[in-house]
């Protein structure tokens, strides 16, 4: 935050809650955590109550989410909610510790006529050549971010469950 100009800040004040976008005739509804905060967090294990409260005033056939870095894919009403989890940052719980996980996370959307489909995808990446760019960046607390991939095996890559 500190290397942040005044301009950059000002730019950011003009970011919206909610993108509208329109799909091939199906809209999607974009937002960071929840429609109403950057920084309210949709968990699969958030209350269906809650999730809705989040949510209300929100109409779209499609609703995306991010914030949490988990993968998500659950119906809400008569909409589907989709985190695509994160490519640069994904977490994973291990025995209850949440932990920076050795792939990337992405989702694909398909509309087709009246069909929506929405395709979880991960992959995995050379993280230790990640490790060396984000050592050699400059990038403030690089050891100890990076530290947090070491003796990590990426899980196999193939259909979720």
């Amino acid at each position: 935050a500190g290397q942040l100009d005044d301009e950059s800040r000002s730019y950011m004040r003009t970011f919206e809650l909610v993108a509208d976008l329109d799909l091939a005739g199906t809209k999607l509804a974009a937002f960071h955590g929840s429609p109403r905060s950057f920084e309210e967090g949709i968990l699969a294990t958030t209350p269906d109550a809650e999730v809705e409260e989040m949510l209300a005033g929100t109409d779209a056939p499609l609703l995306a989410c991010g914030h949490t870095h988990f993968q998500l894919l659950r119906r809400v009403g008569e909409s589907l909610l989709v985190n695509p989890g994160s490519v640069g940052l994904p977490f994973r719980r291990d025995g209850g510790v949440m932990q920076i996980a050795p792939w990337a996370e992405y989702a694909l959307v398909t509309v087709d006529r009246d069909r929506l489909g929405v395709d979880l995808r991960r992959t995995t990446y050379d993280v230790a050549a990640h490790a060396q760019a984000m050592q050699a960046s400059g990038m403030p607390h690089a050891g100890w971010w990076t530290s947090l991939w070491t003796d990590r095996q990426p899980a196999p890559v193939g259909p979720m469950s």
